[in-house]
């Protein structure tokens, strides 16, 4: 399961010192996935276009969040005051930082 896979990378990188270097420059990850990203991102630019306006995102992830908020309205309703995030984690830090 998705919860016993994110325990295991947990495990390797934080308990274990995991590490995956890049070969071009000194940048180490502590996911095999975060070293391709840096890798697509820094070194090869490899960019991926939004479909609706001219954003262009480093990775997937960040382009379907990017279409959430600016183009979809996905919004994360504080359940104490009512505000308004638009990613999960603006919520998190909101609530923090409020409540």
């Amino acid at each position: 399961t998705t919860s016993q896979r994110g325990l295991k990378v947990h495990q390797q990188s934080v308990h274990e010192g995991i590490r995956y270097y890049c070969d071009r420059c000194e940048y180490e990850a502590t996911t095999r996935k975060n070293l391709l990203n840096h890798q697509q991102s820094k070194h090869d630019y490899v960019r991926y276009s939004c479909d609706q306006c001219e954003f262009q995102a480093t990775t997937q992830g960040s382009l379907k969040m990017h279409k959430q908020y600016k183009h979809e309205g996905v919004r994360y309703s504080c359940g104490e005051c009512g505000f308004l995030a638009t990613t999960q984690g603006g919520l998190k830090l909101h609530n923090k930082s409020k409540h």
